[in-house]
């Protein structure tokens, strides 16, 4: 149980070993593929990669050009309503 004033929830993404460096603004559960099965999206601000994991398995690493500075999930159709 957190002690006043702790945000418990904070705690989960701190992992030393993970060996990723993300702020919370660059963590993002979405539906990336349109089919009902939202995918953990990670920017690693270190190795300026883009991580999708479906459950507990990596399945893509994007190389990124440049330091990320955001992540957002934006979806452009409309054909699906998605809540």
């Amino acid at each position: 149980s957190p002690t006043p004033g702790q945000k418990f929830w904070l705690n989960a993404y701190h992992d030393r070993v993970a060996g990723i460096f993300a702020r919370s603004d660059s963590v993002c559960l979405c539906d990336v593929f349109g089919d009902y099965d939202k995918r953990l999206v990670v920017v690693d601000a270190k190795q300026k990669k883009l991580k999708l994991w479906k459950g507990t398995t990596l399945e893509a690493e994007l190389k990124l050009v440049d330091n990320p500075v955001a992540l957002c999930s934006v979806y452009g159709d409309n054909s699906r309503k998605r809540i």
